[in-house]
């Protein structure tokens, strides 16, 4: 008669789970010896208010009269065994931190030794509490030739908050002076006012009112434009009254027929860059880690003389703390992708790339799948013009913005028949994982840059964003014109609106036939 092992069993079962742990698998394939791993996983499933965890066990039997000597136990870390070297310290740091986020790691002195102590991170020992439900502070904010995200960086910086404390309907131009609702949490009015009294920054804030909610990306129903254009010729020899003649035939054609919905370039990235947002946005959604960090180091046209050294010195030497030394403090996405590899090795790009500011990373996303949008629009007028065809997109529920479809050949015809403005209703998507595609030829041409890109599974099938729909034309709204000339010079001043997310630039550029 055999008896059975239940101890040894157990004990096997034990082993296969630790060595199945992922974990685990990242530690030892990392080069963790097998009792760091196995030592460093105890501690991780015991939890940092798990009274059994270290050497906590043995006190559980004076559990009444030992709270606070366990306490005292469990805060004293774990620590791992390791040669007396900065190198090896440094190596058991940045595997740690790369492939766990619940501990962190610090040097110590203890016997006489330097070693590298475990901890668990402040915030998985307790839950955070509310007590009382947060305040939202509503402020105009008036930036002048200020980068929409350089100026959050700023007031983040000047009031002490972090980014997510920021809430905005959407992003505005760089080169003019622009006017937006914002709401912030956890600042009061005083503080919030003292951002005027710097007279350097281009940044002033007022109008403030308490609200009850913050604001949400494309919660605006548009916005409304002034604009002059000054110094107007003509290519061409003609007179004044000929160039005006010819504006004005332009601008009646806008106001009845629309114009391409373009994004603007301040969303894809200006065509003279060396590299356009939608390039960046293009490798991080194909997962190309090393390519991202790649093109957010190369050297730009706009690069201070600092900058520009320091993403030289680390593209030809990659000598990170060298770089980081040259970079000024005030360049937050460069600085963050160089502090992200000091922390997670030279070789972390995935980990660097995810230390840069979620909303820049999105940002970037949504660049791409502007360039996408622009590019299929194109393609779309291009192929059948300005008339609904068979297997168009259109939104056939104006109440619900998902209640979109494919239109048959015999709804196509009767909207050219019954609407002049038929175009108007067709939807052009951004890819996502939740938008349908046309059912005609710009479909196939959309897969076709996917796939080109090495986007396609990630943008339609698993990725992080959901994608949308947008008009393929826009139509300005109480469009307005009027004339100056002085010293043979013409200017034109235009007023208008434009729904959220329809861009002045791309009426002007109709206007004007070329790119502003």
């Amino acid at each position: 008669m055999h008896k059975i092992s239940v101890a040894g069993d157990q004990q096997e079962v034990q082993q296969i789970q630790v060595v199945l742990d992922p974990v685990y698998k990242k530690f030892r394939d990392g080069g963790m010896t097998l009792e760091n791993c196995e030592r460093l996983l105890a501690f991780l499933r015991k939890g940092a208010n798990d009274p059994t965890a270290s050497k906590g066990m043995q006190l559980l039997r004076f559990w009444p009269y030992c709270l606070t000597l366990i306490s005292n136990v469990l805060s004293a870390g774990l620590e791992l065994e390791h040669e007396d070297t900065r190198e090896a310290r440094t190596a058991l740091h940045r595997l740690i931190a790369k492939n766990s986020s619940s501990f962190k790691t610090k040097t110590e002195s203890r016997n006489g030794i330097q070693q590298l102590v475990v901890y668990f991170m402040p915030k998985t020992n307790k839950k955070r509490k509310r007590s009382q439900p947060p305040v939202y502070l509503r402020f105009v904010l008036q930036k002048t030739n200020e980068e929409h995200f350089a100026c959050f960086d700023k007031l983040s910086r000047q009031l002490r908050r972090p980014l997510s404390a920021f809430s905005y309907a959407g992003t505005k131009d760089k080169t003019a002076i622009t006017f937006q609702h914002v709401v912030v949490t956890g600042v009061d009015p005083d503080r919030l006012l003292s951002v005027n009294s710097d007279p350097a920054t281009c940044i002033r804030v007022g109008d403030l009112k308490y609200v009850e909610s913050p604001m949400h990306l494309g919660g605006a129903n548009g916005n409304r434009f002034s604009i002059v254009l000054r110094g107007l010729t003509s290519e061409t020899e003609c007179t004044t009254e000929m160039m005006r003649s010819s504006l004005e035939t332009t601008l009646d054609n806008i106001k009845r027929q629309g114009f391409a919905n373009y994004f603007g370039f301040q969303r894809v990235g200006l065509p003279t860059n060396t590299v356009r947002a939608h390039h960046i946005g293009e490798t991080i959604i194909a997962g190309k880690w090393e390519e991202v960090l790649r093109l957010l180091l190369t050297v730009q046209g706009g690069d201070s003389g600092d900058v520009a050294k320091a993403k030289q010195l680390y593209l030809e030497s990659g000598d990170v703390d060298a770089a980081l030394k040259l970079m000024p403090h005030g360049v937050s996405v460069e600085r963050q992708l160089l502090q992200g590899l000091k922390r997670f090795g030279s070789d972390a790009f995935e980990q660097a790339v995810q230390s840069i500011t979620f909303s820049r990373r999105v940002m970037y996303m949504h660049a791409y799948q502007s360039y996408l949008f622009n590019r299929m629009a194109s393609y779309r007028l291009r192929q059948y013009g300005t008339k609904v065809v068979e297997g168009d997109l259109i939104q056939y529920d104006s109440q619900n913005d998902k209640a979109v479809k494919a239109i048959t050949a015999t709804e196509a015809d009767e909207l050219n028949c019954t609407r002049e403005d038929a175009l108007s209703l067709v939807l052009l998507p951004l890819p996502g994982t939740n938008v349908m595609f046309p059912s005609n030829a710009t479909k196939e041409a959309y897969i076709k840059i996917m796939e080109q890109d090495g986007t396609k599974d990630a943008l339609c099938e698993s990725g992080p964003l959901k994608g949308a729909y947008r008009s393929l034309v826009a139509y300005p709204r109480d469009l307005a014109w009027s004339w100056e000339e002085q010293d043979n010079s013409l200017s034109l001043q235009l007023s208008f609106s434009l729904d959220s997310g329809s861009f002045a630039t791309m009426c002007l550029r109709e206007v004007l036939h070329s790119d502003i």
